[in-house]
């Protein structure tokens, strides 16, 4: 498996005590760590979002999380630091630590952290290539709206955020990506979880995008959505 990545938001103490405790996990890479929760929800906004996240429910601007929360659920694995709060479905919490951090207990926390991205890594989500060299951005299944044939590359297109353009073929990408995507045409495919309405050679997205339906395509895609009266 590729090294994992960790983010931490966090006071500088306690920054500087899960630094030296991750020197002992090498299969774990520290992409950033800030004081400030803006700070950190930019980073990822920009750049990718970590698989694993170190977050105090305590710090001053904690309140600016609460339009990122879903999408940070959805994407990481979180790691609570300090008083142990309910603002997060235990689905998507790693697991409490409280502070001082301690060392046996930290290890138990990565452990179990680390196994449950594995899962997430098989099931949920797939890696896309970035603009920096050998970096990789996971991103979950359900936040790619579409992907479209462009030339040599394809296109995809995301809910809430940019598009991305890799080298790749579409029929690549169709061979790769699981059943809740469908080929539409012969230059896109499409989310059906993104799927708003469907005409006789069309579909429009929830975003209101357009997509052409081929006839050829119609079949399958109906047949993996239940017509109900």
């Amino acid at each position: 498996m590729n090294q994992l990545t960790c983010y931490i938001i966090d006071e500088l103490t306690a920054i500087r005590q899960i630094t030296k405790n991750l020197k002992q996990f090498p299969a774990i890479k520290i992409i950033g760590s800030t004081e400030r929760v803006k700070t950190g929800l930019d980073f990822f906004l920009n750049n990718e979002y970590p698989d694993i996240l170190f977050l105090d429910m305590e710090l001053e601007d904690i309140d600016v999380l609460q339009n990122q929360e879903p999408l940070i659920r959805q994407q990481t694995i979180l790691i609570l630091t300090g008083v142990r709060e309910q603002k997060f479905n235990d689905e998507y919490v790693g697991r409490y630590l409280r502070k001082p951090i301690d060392p046996l207990k930290f290890s138990t926390v990565i452990s179990t952290a680390t196994e449950r991205v594995k899962r997430m890594v098989m099931t949920d989500c797939c890696l896309i290539p970035t603009n920096i060299k050998g970096m990789r951005l996971r991103i979950a299944y359900d936040e790619i709206n579409r992907l479209e044939a462009v030339s040599n590359y394809v296109k995809i297109c995301f809910t809430n955020r940019p598009p991305s353009v890799i080298h790749y073929t579409l029929k690549a990408a169709e061979l790769q990506l699981p059943e809740q995507f469908v080929r539409v045409s012969k230059s896109a495919i499409a989310n059906i979880n993104s799927i708003k309405f469907i005409t006789a050679n069309s579909l429009i997205l929830l975003d209101n995008h357009e997509l052409k339906l081929g006839s050829q395509y119609r079949k399958d895609l109906l047949d993996k959505m239940p017509l109900l009266g």
